[in-house]
Formats: structure tokens, C-alpha cells, sequence
């Protein structure tokens, strides 16, 4: 990302909670959720403990063109602590994507805030491509593998009891949750072959997302320190 761009982190607070949501509703409504459950889950995802992260145009009428809104949270197991950034919201505008900036979105939250791991829900096999041209990326499940059970352990412990419920505990596989057939939120005209390959996994038979009816999948992010390439996420379960 080049300098025609700059970063804003904005903690989010009662008091500026709906002045913050303002400026991610146009980011969120890149989902195409019907009214109601949109304002729900704006208001759910904006609320106080998160932090949302911009990249803005530097220009003298600057612009938001990239919105992460997310939540660190620190969690113990077998007397180890981890972190784990869980984002709620994770998108660019249509106009300024296949530009490098979603993995710097990725890339500027891990290097501030050091996690562990990343989890998150999307239908997207961009998200995905964008985030392993990240050098703090290591393995996604279940892109490059399948739910382990340590994985499996670490979305337990860190998401609420409806988040895991939605969720198949080995492939991800979230039914239902996103808009259908020809609402999709993505176009794969001009893909590159990874981002095609990253497609057919979703759908192949091993995970086996439906995309047409909505399905999104559930992820986990393996985070690698920088620059050994050694995951930072170690739990003690086979």
C-alpha cells in the first residue's frame, strides 16, 4: 500500500459508537443483509471493547476505502494465555479491491496487536487469497486444512454459544447465513488461478460450502512470527 492511503484506528466507545457506525454501515452493506438483521448485527459489531480500523485516502477530501472492525481478546488455556482477534466485519470498497489493500488491512492489526490467531465467518475466497499474501499468515482452516481439535478448542473457548452452534466443528461450514444465488457478494470474473482454487476448495466435497444458498464458513488463522515463519499459536492438544 502506497501513501495515497493512511490508517485510522478508532476505539470504539459509548460515545462515539454511533458516530462510528455511520461510517461502517456502507462497508457492511456490502453484505446485502435485509434491513433488520443489518441494523442488528451494525449495532451488535460496533459496541464498545472493539476497535474499528480504516484505510483512508490522503487526499485533501479524504475517503474510507477499507473497514476491520474487530475485537482482541485474551483467553487461558492449560495456563497459557492467547490472543485471538476476532473480526466481526472485514471489507474494501468495489472500487479500490485487488489492490493490496485488504492484506494490509491484515497486516496492520496483527503487527499493533500481536495475536495468537484470527477467526472469523466469510463466504469470500478473497478474504482468504488476501490474507495469505500476508507474511503473518500462516495456516487458515480450513483452506489449507480442516478443523483440528486444537482449533476446534480455540473457537470454543473464544465465541459465543450461537457463533459455535452455526458452525459444522470440522469444516466451518456456516448454512445459510449470507444472501443467496445471485446476491453473492462476490464476482469471480477475472480471478486469479489461487483465488479460483481457494473457490473450489470451499465448494469441494471436503468442506463443501453451498454458496448459492448462503452458506459462509467459519475460519482460524494461524498467526507466524515475523520474520522466523514459526505459528505463534501453540495448545497443548493433539
Amino acid at each position: 500500500m502506497n501513501n495515497e492511503f493512511r490508517f485510522e484506528v478508532q476505539q470504539v466507545t459509548e460515545e462515539n459508537r454511533f458516530d462510528l457506525m455511520a461510517r461502517v454501515e456502507p462497508f457492511h452493506g456490502q453484505l446485502k443483509l435485509d434491513r433488520g438483521r443489518f441494523l442488528a448485527e451494525l449495532y451488535n459489531n460496533v459496541s464498545p471493547g472493539a476497535e474499528a480500523v480504516f484505510i483512508t485516502t490522503t487526499d485533501p477530501d479524504p475517503r474510507d476505502v477499507a473497514c476491520v472492525v474487530e475485537r482482541l481478546k485474551t483467553i487461558n488455556l492449560g495456563g497459557h494465555e492467547h490472543k485471538v482477534l476476532m473480526r466481526y466485519l472485514r471489507a474494501v470498497a468495489p472500487d479500490y479491491q485487488r489492490r493490496g489493500i485488504g492484506t494490509a488491512l491484515t497486516d496492520e492489526p496483527v503487527n499493533r496487536l500481536e495475536p495468537d490467531a484470527i477467526t472469523g465467518r466469510t463466504p469470500n475466497p478473497y478474504v482468504f487469497r488476501a490474507d495469505e499474501l500476508s507474511p503473518r499468515i500462516g495456516t487458515i482452516h480450513p483452506i489449507h486444512k480442516l478443523h483440528t481439535p486444537r482449533t476446534r478448542i480455540l473457537l470454543v473457548a473464544t465465541l459465543d454459544p450461537k457463533s459455535i452452534a452455526e458452525a459444522d466443528s470440522i469444516t466451518g461450514r456456516c448454512r445459510g447465513v449470507y444472501p443467496k444465488g445471485e446476491n453473492r457478494l462476490f464476482s469471480l470474473e477475472g480471478a486469479s488461478e489461487r483465488v479460483l482454487e481457494i473457490y473450489r476448495r470451499m465448494i469441494g466435497p471436503e468442506v463443501g460450502v453451498v454458496l448459492d444458498e448462503g452458506d459462509g464458513i467459519r475460519y482460524l488463522e494461524n498467526v507466524v512470527h515475523h520474520p522466523r515463519g514459526r505459528e505463534r499459536l501453540t495448545l497443548a492438544v493433539a
